[in-house]
């Protein structure tokens, strides 16, 4: 074992990503046998970026850019996005085509999630964790 690696051991936390999600996401993950950790994993990654960028006005929108999704879940990003607006946990504005951005390049679509403000008191929400490695996942409740 190098260096790296011993002093990597002493630091768990390096191994470990944590995500703020809904409780409503939270009890369908746990209810949810099917999906793989990596499929969790990227539900999550999804809400938790969401909630993050939310606006505090009363918008809650939230401007995530597709390379944001790609480069945290690869190219089949657009698949879990829709699968959590199916499910209701996420809400997506309505496409269109804006003249003036077609010099600048491509632009956000914005999003968030529904019935969730900046400000609900945090017993709404849970927080998961996943290895980096293999996925192994913890709930802890923010209560």
């Amino acid at each position: 074992m190098n260096k790296q690696e011993k002093e990597n051991r002493k630091r768990p936390w390096l191994k470990q990503e944590l995500f703020v999600i809904t409780k409503d996401l939270n009890d369908f993950l746990s209810s949810n046998k099917t999906l793989t950790q990596k499929e969790r994993r990227n539900l999550c990654i999804i809400q938790h970026t969401v909630l993050r960028r939310q606006k505090s006005d009363e918008n809650n929108f939230a401007s995530v850019h597709s390379t944001v999704w790609s480069n945290s879940m690869g190219s089949g990003y657009l698949k879990w996005i829709n699968y959590l607006v199916a499910l209701g946990f996420l809400k997506r504005g309505n496409p269109y085509s804006n003249q003036s951005t077609k010099d600048r390049g491509p632009f956000p679509k914005s999003c968030w999630i529904p019935g969730v403000t900046k400000h609900d008191p945090a017993s709404k929400f849970s927080l998961i964790e996943f290895q980096k490695k293999d996925y192994p996942s913890t709930t802890i409740s923010l209560n």
